[in-house]
């Protein structure tokens, strides 16, 4: 299950569930579907996933990498620590923004410095990362 919700000039996707190869391609087709609408900030909220196929990873990067070449951004956000665990055994850590929260991921965040982990002052130590 994926919903989708448009925030301004930002789209909030959240998928449910388990992250597989089928929820990657609609992934990647609701988000194509926006960018011809004009859309251009994306946000893939974690919050309902319980887990993310490490095999998926590869394609993830590669799509974050064709749509900022056609001028989009993409940013995850809420990631429980298990799934930050997989996202970094897989390098998206560093170099996909991460967001402790969908409201601490807005394109004003999006900087040359967003390709890494974003926490807000305290939020890592609370969360037991020790990233």
């Amino acid at each position: 299950m994926l919903h989708i919700e448009t925030l301004r000039e930002k789209v909030l996707l959240r998928p449910g569930g388990e992250w597989d190869s089928s929820v990657e391609m609609e992934l990647k087709s609701r988000i194509l579907g926006k960018m011809s609408e004009g859309y251009r900030d994306f946000v893939i909220d974690l919050s309902e996933l319980g887990h993310i196929k490490y095999s998926i990873l590869p394609d993830l990067l590669s799509f974050y990498r064709q749509i900022r070449r056609q001028g989009a951004e993409l940013a995850l956000a809420s990631p429980s620590s298990y799934l930050l665990s997989i996202l970094a055994a897989g390098d998206l850590a560093g170099q996909v923004p991460i967001y402790p929260s969908e409201a601490c991921a807005g394109p004003d965040d999006w900087s040359s410095s967003a390709a890494m982990v974003h926490w807000q002052e305290g939020e890592r130590e609370e969360s037991g990362l020790g990233l």
